[in-house]
């Protein structure tokens, strides 16, 4: 995998994070929240998506309504981007352990992607460590530290979405650093 498909794949990650504190922000604040109430989304079963004001049917066929008139909580709202910071962090590890195994780099001596690597795992296993083996342990990534204690314990709250950020963001520095050197 080249460095520019890498960081591709590590933008379209952050990106879908993005999107959904759009729309967070779209569907829990005022004015938007109010003018999001005026519309409704339809999703057709051939895969067609109609976005109309109030319920006019624009077109025939089966599909799921979908409405924001206020009964959206905001905690719904955080948990669709929680949701979508999880598949960032899921996407971006992908991306950097393809780049690395393309590459044949060993990536053993960062910090940032071995805790992304961990953390992943941790997403993948119900929201609890997996830090069975001491190998790699103590690893600290900024003023964060993984031990051995920490397996099986939950995730939440461990790492915020502003550190998931930069921690992606650094993945981003790796390649862009490791392309200058090939």
């Amino acid at each position: 995998m080249t460095p520019a498909e890498t960081i591709t794949q590590l933008k379209a990650a952050r990106d879908g994070f993005w999107f959904s504190l759009g729309a967070y922000a779209l569907l829990t604040k005022e004015p938007a929240k109010s003018e999001l109430s005026r519309y409704d989304i339809k999703v057709y079963e051939d895969g067609d998506i109609v976005v109309s004001e109030g319920n006019v049917n624009e077109r025939r066929g089966t599909n799921y309504t979908i409405g924001f008139n206020g009964a959206l909580s905001n905690s719904a709202a955080r948990g669709v981007v929680d949701n979508s910071f999880k598949q960032m962090i899921i996407d971006s590890n992908h991306a950097i352990r393809a780049y690395a195994k393309f590459n044949d780099l060993d990536v053993s001596e960062s910090s940032a992607i071995q805790f992304i690597r961990h953390y992943r795992n941790a997403i993948a296993h119900n929201g609890l460590w997996d830090l069975r083996s001491p190998k790699g342990l103590p690893l600290t990534w900024r003023n964060k530290t993984l031990t051995i204690e920490m397996n099986n314990q939950p995730i939440d709250g461990f790492l915020t979405w502003f550190e998931g950020l930069q921690l992606c963001a650094q993945l981003n520095i790796f390649v862009t650093e490791h392309a200058k050197q090939i």
